[in-house]
Order: C-alpha cells, then sequence, then structure tokens
C-alpha cells in the first residue's frame, strides 16, 4: 500500500506540472550545490539550501546587534555554527511528530495546497520576476520556500490530531480557564530596546532614567508611556504561561509577587522593568478564546521543543570543508 501511495503521488505531482505549463507559478530549479545534502537530523538529509538561510539569516542579526565588525571577530564562525546547528532541528521536530501520527509530506493534497500557497505568493509580489528577487532577497530558493510552506502545513495538521484526535492539547473551556488563573502570569513591562538607532549608553541611560523615577514614586502606566517602545503594552498588561516568553523575562517575571516590580532586566534584544499585576477575571472572560490560542498554541510548540532537544544535526564532511565566511 505504501508503494502504491507513492507511485499515485509521483504520477499526480507529475500530472499537476504537466497542467502548470508555463505558469508564473510553476518550480524554479535550485542548482546541485543548493540540493546537495550537508548533513542528517535523524532519518532526514538537510541541504545546503536550508543551512545557507540559517547561516545568512543569523549573520544579519549579529550585524544589526554587533556591527559589520562581528564578521572579521574570530569568534564568528563558531558562534554561526553553533547556533545553526542547535536550531536547525525545527522542522525536522515537526517532520519525526506527523510520520507518527501518519502525516506525510508527499500527500497529494498536500503538495496541491502548497502549489496553491505559491502561486497566491507569486501573484501578490506582482509576478515570476518578482517573486524571484524576493526570494534571492530572503536568501530563499524556490525549492526551500515549498519545503517550508509545507512545513507549516504540516504543523497545523498536526495541532488539529494532537487536540481533536489525541487529546495531547487541552479543549476544554473550563479546564483552560482554570490554568490560565492559576498557572499564568500578567505583567506589564518598560521596554527600551538595543536596536533603536540609538547607542548602547543611551539607552542603558534611558532605562535607567525610568527606573529612578519609578524608585520616586511615579505611576508605572505613566512611565510605559514615556519611555517604553512596546506600543502595544496597555493597562491589560500581556496574559503568558511559563515557557512562553524569553528566559530572562519570564524568571524576573514569575519571581516577583503581584504588585511588585524587577529591576533592571537585560536579554539581547533590550531592557524591561516588569511590573506583575494580579489576573481579572472579567478581562479572562472577555478575552477567553485569545488566552486559550496563546495557551494551546504554546502546550504544542513545547512539544515540539521537546522533541527537537531529543535531535540533533549531523554534519557531513561537505559541509565541514565549507568556511562560514564563504557561505554568500
Amino acid at each position: 500500500m505504501k508503494i502504491a501511495k507513492k507511485l499515485l503521488c509521483v504520477a499526480l505531482c507529475a500530472l499537476t506540472f504537466l497542467m502548470l505549463g508555463c505558469s508564473p507559478a510553476r518550480p524554479i530549479d535550485s542548482t546541485d550545490k543548493e540540493l546537495t545534502a550537508v548533513g542528517t537530523v535523524g532519518e532526514f538529509e538537510v541541504l545546503y539550501e536550508e543551512f545557507r538561510f540559517a547561516v545568512l539569516i543569523y549573520r544579519d542579526m549579529l550585524i544589526e546587534q554587533y556591527g559589520e565588525d562581528i564578521l572579521s571577530s574570530p569568534e564568528y564562525p563558531e558562534m554561526v555554527r553553533e547556533h545553526v546547528y542547535d536550531n536547525i532541528t525545527s522542522n525536522y521536530a515537526i517532520l519525526t511528530m506527523c510520520r507518527e501520527v501518519g502525516i506525510e509530506a508527499d500527500d497529494p493534497v498536500l503538495l496541491e495546497a502548497v502549489q496553491k500557497s505559491i502561486a497566491e505568493t507569486v501573484e501578490s509580489l506582482g509576478g515570476r520576476g518578482k517573486y524571484k528577487k524576493y526570494l534571492k532577497e530572503n536568501y530563499m530558493t524556490d525549492h526551500f520556500l515549498r519545503f517550508n510552506t509545507c512545513i507549516d502545513m504540516m504543523q497545523r495538521e498536526l495541532f488539529y490530531v494532537y487536540s481533536d484526535d489525541l487529546g495531547l492539547i487541552e479543549t476544554d473551556d473550563a479546564e483552560i480557564s482554570d490554568i490560565i488563573l492559576e498557572e499564568f502570569a500578567r505583567t506589564q513591562h518598560i521596554y527600551v530596546s538595543k536596536n533603536n538607532g540609538k547607542s548602547a549608553e543611551e539607552n542603558r541611560q534611558s532605562i535607567a532614567e525610568a527606573y529612578q523615577r519609578l524608585l520616586d514614586g511615579e505611576d508605572f502606566m505613566t512611565l510605559v508611556g514615556k519611555y517604553g517602545e512596546d506600543t502595544e503594552m496597555t493597562e491589560n498588561g500581556i496574559y503568558f504561561p511559563e515557557g512562553y516568553m524569553n528566559a530572562e523575562y519570564e524568571k524576573a517575571a514569575f519571581s516577583l509577587s503581584e504588585g511588585e516590580y524587577s529591576g533592571i532586566v537585560e536579554d539581547t534584544n533590550g531592557y524591561y522593568i516588569i511590573k506583575r499585576l494580579k489576573p481579572e477575571t472579567a478581562y479572562i472572560f472577555a478575552n477567553f478564546y485569545t488566552l486559550k490560542q496563546t495557551y494551546q498554541e504554546y502546550k504544542f510548540l513545547s512539544m515540539i521543543d521537546d522533541i527537537g532537544k531529543t535531535l540533533e544535526f549531523v554534519p557531513n564532511d561537505y559541509l565541514d570543508s565549507i568556511d562560514i565566511l564563504d557561505i554568500k
């Protein structure tokens, strides 16, 4: 049956591409290099095009944070390899979980949905030429974008299997309401970004000034309005479960009693002063389905993360021969 299914899938794919003819959304061939395997995650091969994408995206993040000089730092190649090796497993955690419940990437319905999504992307960008430009600007190939689109669709289907079919993610409203009240933190924060165009000294001075004025008795939300760069921060604050926010923010938030505020908390993106508030039953009731979605997504992503931690990217000899600085 599996062989028959694969043969049917191949036939349907061939028919689909024949029907596409000269469609602007027809697949764009990757080069041999882009399709060369650079390692494995479990039983899955990782291609150069995916590794290149991960390297260049992280490179841009480092440049934004530290400037172009980071590229000449002797630590740069190892920083990139460590980050990419640790994070390239996420797609394969989803593939591993999908395979366990019978969701396969070669499903004809899924392939048709991927093709439709790519066609919509090409159209929204204004045609095939602009689509190619978009791919180049974002360090992607058409093949890799289709792979990622497929993974996204498989992840959505996996969520429904885990929640509706297997009951691994809570769906009962009363149960989730109790979880929100008992396990979520509610916080407000004053946030100063490290990437706002100002110098590091100016940003440190800004958050220090806000903290001193808070110690002097000024209203927290007044200071949010004066110093904060999170434009979505309101009197209602944010509600989140443990494991949802970044580690530094969470550690500070869950260590506070209701009504207390933290000192200056720093992470890779910026500086925070965090205030923990008592959850409001009326707000939870009015916004229940948004908060329910937050909880379910967190629970699901935590499960993916747990599987990802059991997986390891194993580079092959070809990747070991590549200089990170040569990846463009």
